[in-house]
């Protein structure tokens, strides 16, 4: 491919002057450029490979210089460079960057300058046109370049979402309940015709407990509260009891469980693919708005006890094609790029702060780079 020419241009908004041996290697670079088998050429860019071949061509730009002279360069003739180079913006690109593109996207198209003869605007043009460069071309020269005949077959776009199931149950043992509340002390104070008896229950190893995959994998088993009481063996207390007083002791604190099983969450070795979309190069991105996904939750199954699941979750690019990933997920929004063959990190699911309600990984759209 011809190389674009290398420009010493101020970024200053006067008359900018150029030689003739300049203007006519930046026109034979912009020339270059011209796909000669696209499916579609028009002012508005090119699009697609044509698999036959002989697509439209876009009209040369003829303009020659005498290498040396000088020349002043008007607003209209960079107005007509920038149309000839826009013409040449493919309309469907994977990637584009200082190094070109890829062929088979989203419509990415570089930021055309404003047509003026300022030295900006021309430091801008030219880096536009070294975009072009295409990157797999099978054939180039002062005319254009091609890509391969009908025996390359488009490349594929895969994108999938996987999950790992991570969860904990924490719980405290719950033999002496009042009002809602869990106690580790229950005392009945019984009246009775010549004296009372005292009698104290009282709930062993109370918690709270742990049941989560690595650490605790067996769940533990609540024993039976004990009771004793004060009671004289052979006193005769007469008739009653006339009146029976139970006091609670020991209250623990319900959500102490729900914070040690959020701390102690652990992957149990499942992972899921949850979804793959699967595209052509030459296909539009599928459309992924009504998609979603539960994720991070918490039940109370009892007074006392909650399960906490956090799972995490990631993306895999398992196509030939650069993919942007746009999604939002526990109040944050991220974007990623991933290259083909590339892994995301694991991101790690939020949990809400109201029981049996999920996080959701929402929002989501994929689409060619940049995002």
């Amino acid at each position: 491919m011809i190389k674009t020419p290398q420009l010493k241009i101020g970024p200053g908004g006067g008359t900018c002057l150029m030689t003739g041996e300049k203007l006519n290697q930046l026109v034979a670079a912009v020339q270059a450029r011209t796909q000669m088998d696209a499916k579609e050429a028009g002012p508005k860019g090119v699009a697609g490979h044509n698999p036959k071949g002989g697509g439209p061509k876009l009209p040369p730009f003829k303009q020659r210089f005498d290498a040396g002279k000088v020349y002043v360069l008007t607003p209209g003739f960079v107005d007509r460079l920038v149309n000839a180079v826009l013409a040449r913006v493919p309309r469907e690109a994977a990637s584009m960057d200082k190094s070109g593109y890829n062929p088979g996207g989203a419509g990415i198209h570089p930021r055309m300058p404003v047509a003026s003869a300022s030295g900006g605007a021309l430091k801008q043009l030219v880096e536009v046109v070294q975009s072009l460069t295409p990157r797999d071309a099978a054939g180039m020269g002062p005319q254009g370049y091609y890509f391969a005949g009908p025996e390359r077959a488009p490349r594929n776009a895969s994108i999938r979402l996987q999950t790992q199931a991570r969860w904990c149950e924490g719980w405290f043992c719950n033999g002496i309940t009042n009002a809602g509340n869990i106690y580790t002390t229950r005392t009945s104070v019984a009246v009775y015709q010549f004296g009372t008896i005292t009698t104290t229950t009282t709930q062993g190893s109370i918690g709270p407990h742990l049941w989560n995959p690595i650490t605790n994998p067996v769940r533990y088993s609540c024993t039976t509260p004990t009771s004793t009481d004060d009671r004289t063996p052979g006193f005769n207390y007469g008739t009653g009891p006339s009146s029976n007083t139970i006091s609670y002791s020991g209250a623990v604190t319900l959500t102490d469980a729900l914070a040690a099983a959020t701390g102690n969450v652990e992957w149990d070795g499942t992972t899921t693919d949850q979804h793959t979309w699967n595209w052509g190069e030459y296909s539009a991105v599928p459309s992924t708005s009504g998609y979603s996904l539960s994720l991070a939750n918490y039940a109370r199954f009892a007074t006392g006890d909650y399960m906490v699941r956090i799972p995490q979750y990631r993306w895999r690019n398992l196509g030939n094609l650069h993919v942007g990933i746009r999604w939002s997920e526990g109040g944050s929004t991220r974007h990623i790029t991933l290259a083909p063959g590339q892994d995301s990190t694991w991101y790690l699911s939020t949990l809400p702060a109201t029981v049996n309600t999920f996080s959701t990984l929402a929002s989501l759209t994929l689409e060619y780079p940049p995002l």
